[in-house]
């Protein structure tokens, strides 16, 4: 059983001692209080019963007939860091409970056991793992905001993809890189066909609509290592790395078909421009300005794609 199951299930405690008079008084305590309580008179009768589940205490006699309690809770900790262990003691082995403390005891309770101190460890111990509980879900939830905010910052908020702002500071990284590893970088620049008039017609609402599908159908369509993003209104730009341009051609074909038949009307269609470093660009600026000039002459045409013919 996963040890943070059995801790979700509620209170449960452990009870190691050879005195079963004392085990017996003691379980029938914390049963009346709702826990799931179980008992062990030795140490490896203990170490079977840690072996099918977690509890949340563990109270250990410092003196057990086959092992020293230490030794147990050791071996308690290795299975279940997040047992508290009470330790158990007389007088004479006060050192040795101290000792245990030391070694990961949350507490010790001196014999003859006042069960008052005892229920009062007890959820001592309770408590502290509940508000450590609380620590790690406050913690969780403020990553989890970070992320989200992180991602708002970086993200189209209509498209899911990257925005303009975050695509040119990836676009710099990547042509940094490119120039270092001395590999081809190519970039397509994507226009939405007609999208004004697709908007007139039927509406800002379906002109969101078929955006988000251009952006799925682009996302679909794109190796994991491809950085797509959102670079104007109706105007998609997709960062190719180890890519040369005529391969970047042969992708921006397939995605240009595959955009037509992702949209409900078929007149809908988009236009790529193509540019490729170092071909064409030298940096990250001339490199949008050559895919953007190459969008052009496939604006004029419109449904299809064109490239810079200087470069190869």
């Amino acid at each position: 059983m996963n040890s943070n199951d059995a801790i979700l299930e509620g209170p449960s405690l452990l009870i190691v001692d050879d005195d079963k008079e004392l085990c017996q008084v003691i379980a029938d305590i914390f049963r009346e209080k709702g826990y799931v309580v179980q008992v062990a008179h030795d140490g490896k009768e203990a170490e079977d019963k840690l072996q099918e589940r977690s509890y949340r205490v563990a109270l250990i006699d410092i003196k057990l007939p086959d092992m020293e309690g230490t030794e147990l809770l050791r071996r308690l900790k290795e299975m279940h860091p997040e047992t508290d262990a009470i330790m158990i003691t007389g007088y004479a082995t006060l050192e040795s409970s101290i000792e245990a403390m030391r070694e990961g005891a949350f507490a010790y309770v001196l014999k003859p056991l006042a069960m008052d101190e005892v229920i009062a460890t007890v959820e001592r111990a309770l408590e502290k793992q509940h508000l450590a509980m609380e620590v790690r879900k406050a913690l969780t939830r403020e990553r989890e905001d970070k992320e989200y905010y992180r991602l708002l910052s970086i993200t189209d908020g209509l498209t899911g993809v990257y925005n303009r702002h975050h695509f040119e500071e990836l676009l710099a990284r990547e042509i940094a890189l490119a120039k270092r590893y001395r590999y081809d970088l190519s970039l397509l620049m994507i226009d939405l066909d007609h999208f004004k008039e697709y908007n007139d017609t039927y509406g800002h609402l379906a002109g969101d609509g078929a955006l988000r599908q251009i952006a799925r159908t682009l996302k679909g369509m794109c190796r994991e290592v491809d950085i797509i993003a959102r670079y104007g209104g109706e105007e998609f730009a997709i960062l190719m790395p180890f890519t040369r341009k005529g391969d970047a051609a042969i992708v921006g074909e397939r995605l240009r078909g595959a955009a037509a038949q992702a949209q409900p009307q078929p007149w809908l269609t988009v236009s790529i421009g193509v540019a490729a470093y170092p071909g064409d660009a030298q940096d990250g600026g001339q490199l949008i300005a050559g895919a953007d000039q190459a969008l052009y002459e496939a604006k004029r045409v419109r449904n299809r794609v064109c490239f810079l013919e200087k470069g190869g």
